[in-house]
């Protein structure tokens, strides 16, 4: 990051954000309860946290898609919900929505219109998002015949229309396959290289996907929360923000990862976490002890199935492995309860405990 654009107004900032709801019988709801964060220019970053934490509701306040009840929003230093401030903006939002009797080129134009651009503009603008996207040379096809990942790449492209300096992602790789995961991840490279400040919802583990494609370096020791599940993966934390900033060269790792069973489908998600195992990096792997083979073992044999592209023997850094059964252990300051599900195979569910932060159970 440029020490210009370090000392230049935040991009975006939420103070005190909150929103309630009115229940039928038996008061109000709360749904984000006093979120505030500060995004610099030039940054990526996560808004993380579980399903119905509040991230999706937090991206609408902030765009003006859903009436706040309290706190106040800025893009740019502008209130953000002054044309002026929204004109900066891009959106993807989580399922987009096209009317699928018109064309790719067609859709584009529309979105274009409404956001302020020519028709000649959009038309120069588009061959290029849509090859960036994966789309290049649809532009004549109808929406009718795309699948809902194609539709979520147009609607990336969408969200870059007319250069914005901002863009927020609301699950930018749902839908998308495993490919196009990866070539989002670049493209938010390639958008942070050029610039552009990137706020993403990081649910549904796009956030060690992101690390794991080099996006995201992280910047301290980590605590890897997760069934290791490559549509699973859970995100420490009840609403967290966390903001990473890109930084040069990389950096020794020390991490600790909790396994809850050791099948092959519920560690399917540790090719994604490949980039983070090289050499000079430590990891602690804790898993429940199995009957004959060793955790390592175990670990070894599930990684030689076809399925995945790498061997457990491919990982360069130092790695130790943990066999656990019901209990409390720690992890640096972090209390651990470990406890057995009613479950077909030998699983364990943790629950981590640390002073002033939440509870939170997996």
């Amino acid at each position: 990051m440029s020490e210009n654009t370090a000392s230049a107004p935040a991009a975006i900032i939420i103070e005190g954000a909150r929103k309630d709801y009115g229940a039928q019988a038996g008061g109000r709801r709360e749904a984000v309860a006093d979120v505030s964060l500060s995004v610099s220019q030039g940054a990526i970053h996560g808004l993380l946290g579980p399903n119905g934490a509040g991230k999706t509701t937090t991206l609408k306040m902030l765009l003006g898609l859903v009436r706040p009840s309290g706190g106040t929003f800025q893009v740019l230093g502008v209130d953000a919900h002054k044309p002026g401030a929204r004109a900066q903006l891009g959106f993807l939002p989580e399922q987009p929505y096209f009317p699928i009797q018109l064309t790719v080129i067609e859709a584009l134009t529309l979105y274009g219109r409404l956001a302020g651009l020519t028709k000649a503009q959009v038309v120069a603008e588009a061959p290029a998002l849509l090859e960036r996207v994966g789309l290049g040379g649809q532009g004549g096809t109808r929406l009718s015949r795309f699948s809902r990942g194609m539709l979520q790449r147009l609607g990336l492209a969408q969200a870059m229309l007319g250069s914005p300096k901002v863009v927020v992602l609301d699950e930018p790789a749902s839908a998308l396959d495993v490919s196009h995961q990866l070539r989002l991840f670049d493209l938010l490279k390639e958008l942070n290289a050029d610039g552009l400040t990137v706020l993403v919802d990081c649910g549904r583990g796009v956030l060690m996907r992101l690390v794991a494609a080099g996006v995201v370096p992280p910047m301290l020791d980590a605590l890897l929360i997760t069934h290791l599940h490559s549509d699973h993966i859970t995100d420490l934390g009840d609403v967290i923000t966390t903001r990473w900033v890109m930084s040069p060269g990389p950096r020794p790792l020390r991490g600790s990862i909790l396994i809850g069973h050791t099948h092959w489908d519920h560690i399917q998600g540790l090719p994604f976490f490949a980039p983070l195992f090289v050499r000079g990096n430590e990891w602690d792997i804790y898993a429940p002890r199995g009957f004959e083979q060793s955790l390592h073992e175990t670990l070894a044999g599930q990684m030689q199935y076809t399925y995945f592209p790498i061997t457990l023997e491919q990982l360069s850094a130092s790695i130790r492995y943990h066999e656990i059964v019901e209990g409390v252990f720690a992890i640096g300051d972090l209390r651990v309860t470990a406890q057995y599900l009613n479950h077909p195979a030998l699983t364990l569910g943790y629950r981590l405990e640390a002073d002033g932060v939440a509870d939170y159970t997996i």
